[in-house]
């Protein structure tokens, strides 16, 4: 499931390369939980404007604090 969903980002995105480069995906384990994860947004702004754009494509998008639940 997690690579699925991370060959989707990459369809969707690669097009977009000012977005696309500046937030490469990564994927990040915690058992029993993947997460894929975008970092590097400056502000909270930045973040919550790139959560709008990703939520109608990812539904279980969330928005973490740095070093908080991780």
């Amino acid at each position: 499931e997690i690579e699925r969903l991370k060959e989707r980002y990459t369809t969707l995105f690669e097009q977009d390369s000012i977005f696309y480069k500046k937030h490469p995906l990564k994927i990040s384990f915690n058992s029993p939980t993947y997460r894929l994860r975008l970092e590097q947004f400056k502000t909270r702004l930045e973040t919550e404007k790139a959560s709008k754009r990703l939520r109608p494509y990812f539904r279980g998008i969330m928005i973490l604090e740095p070093g908080k639940n991780n």
